[in-house]
C-alpha cells in the first residue's frame, strides 16, 4: 500500500497540466511523434525517480534547502536559487493552466486560479503526508480519463523519427523531475525496496499514458490547440469533454500541490509557519502566472529541464561517491583486521621458536 502511495504522488507531479492536455509533449516533440519516445521517457523517469528519492530516505530532510546544503555544501545556494525558479515557474504555470482550462466554458478568470490555490494552501499545511493522502484519491482519476480519451482516438501507426528524438526525451525526462524534485528529495520514509517499487510503477503507468496520447495526437492531428488532449475529447462526445477537463483540472491541481509544497517547507523558516508560507508563496506565484500557460510551456519547461540535468548528475555523484566511500571503508577494515591476524600468528611463531631454543 505505501508503494501504490509512494507511486500515486509520484505520478501525480508529473502528470499535471501540460502532460494530461497533451501541450506539454507537443512543445518537446513537435508532430508525428515516435510511440517509442514513451517507453524511453518511462525508463528514464524509473531511474532519476530512484536516484532522487535515495538522496531522500539517505539525507532524511524536510526542505530542499537542507537536501541541497547536505549534498552541496557551500554551492547551495546556487541549487536552491533554481529549484525556488523552478518552483515558482511550474506553480505559476498549473495556475494559468487552471485559467485556460476554464475560461472557454466561463469567463471567471482569474478567479479559478484564486480558488483552487486557496484550497491547495489548505492541504499544503498539512505536509507533504496530506499530499500523499489526496494523490492516492485523485490520481487514479486522471489516469482512467485519460485512457478513456485517448482509447477512443488510438492507432497502430508508427512513426520514425525516434533517434532525432531522443535529445529532447532527456531534457523532457529531466524536466519533469524537476518539477517533482523539491519533493522527491524530501520523502524519507520508505524503504529501499520501497521506492525501486514506487519507481518502477511510476516509470511504467507514465510509458503506457504517454504512449497513449502520443497515438491520439498522431491519429487527429490536434498538435496546434492549446490543450490538445481536451480537443480531442471535445471531437469525440461530450461526456468524453467534460471528464476530460475535471481529469485535466486534477492533474493541475496535483502538480500545483507538490510545487507549492517544496516552495512552502523552504520558506517556513523565515516567515515561521507553514500556513503563512502556504500563503506567500501562492501570492508570488500568482503575479507570475500572468506570463500564460502557453508561455510557461514552451519557453520556461525547456530551460528547467536543461538546467536540471546538471543537478541530477550532482544528487548522482553525491549517491555514487558515499557508496564507494562505503565499499572502501569496508575493504580497508578487512585489510587491517587480515593483517592484524598475520602479524598476531607471526608473533605467535617467534615465540614458539623463542621457547624452543631456550629448551
Amino acid at each position: 500500500m505505501k508503494v501504490f502511495s509512494l507511486s500515486m504522488l509520484m505520478i501525480g507531479a508529473i502528470i499535471g497540466a501540460g502532460f494530461a492536455s497533451g501541450r506539454e509533449i507537443v512543445s518537446f516533440f513537435g508532430t508525428e511523434i515516435s510511440p517509442w519516445i514513451a517507453l524511453v521517457v518511462g525508463v528514464g523517469i524509473f531511474a532519476v525517480s530512484l536516484v532522487l528519492l535515495s538522496i531522500g530516505i539517505k539525507v532524511k530532510k524536510d526542505s530542499f534547502g537542507e537536501v541541497n546544503q547536505q549534498i552541496l555544501g557551500r554551492f547551495s545556494p546556487f541549487a536552491d536559487v533554481f529549484l525556488l525558479l523552478n518552483g515558482f515557474i511550474v506553480l505559476s504555470g498549473m495556475l494559468a493552466g487552471m485559467d485556460s482550462l476554464f475560461h472557454p466554458i466561463f469567463s471567471f478568470a482569474p478567479a479559478y486560479s484564486v480558488v483552487s490555490g486557496i484550497v491547495c494552501v489548505f492541504i499544503v499545511t498539512k505536509g507533504v503526508q496530506g499530499i500523499i493522502n489526496g494523490s492516492g484519491i485523485i490520481v487514479p482519476l486522471i489516469i482512467i480519463a485519460l485512457i478513456a480519451v485517448c482509447a477512443f482516438n488510438f492507432s497502430t501507426s508508427y512513426m520514425t523519427k525516434t533517434a532525432q528524438d531522443l535529445p529532447a526525451a532527456v531534457v523532457y525526462v529531466s524536466m519533469n523531475m524537476m518539477l517533482a524534485s523539491t519533493v522527491f528529495t524530501t520523502v524519507n520514509k520508505y524503504s529501499y525496496k520501497q521506492i525501486v517499487g514506487a519507481s518502477a510503477l511510476t516509470g511504467g503507468v507514465i510509458a503506457v499514458l504517454m504512449l497513449l496520447i502520443i497515438s491520439a495526437l498522431n491519429k487527429t492531428q490536434t498538435y496546434p490547440y492549446p490543450m490538445p488532449v481536451v480537443e480531442i475529447a471535445k471531437n469525440t462526445s461530450p461526456a468524453l469533454y467534460v471528464f476530460s477537463i475535471i481529469a485535466v483540472a486534477i492533474g493541475i491541481f496535483t502538480t500545483m500541490m507538490t510545487a507549492m509544497s517544496g516552495l512552502t517547507e523552504f520558506f517556513v523558516p523565515f516567515v515561521g509557519s507553514r500556513a503563512y508560507s502556504a500563503v506567500f508563496v501562492l501570492l508570488l506565484a500568482l503575479m507570475v502566472s500572468n506570463l500564460g500557460f502557453e508561455t510557461v510551456i514552451a519557453y520556461l519547461y525547456p530551460i528547467i529541464g536543461v538546467v536540471g540535468l546538471f543537478y541530477i548528475a550532482i544528487c548522482f555523484v553525491y549517491l555514487t561517491r558515499n557508496r564507494y566511500r562505503k565499499l572502501s571503508k569496508t575493504a580497508n577494515s578487512f585489510f587491517d583486521n587480515r593483517h592484524h591476524d598475520i602479524h598476531k600468528s607471526g608473533k605467535q611463531t617467534k615465540n614458539q621458536s623463542r621457547s624452543h631454543n631456550q629448551v
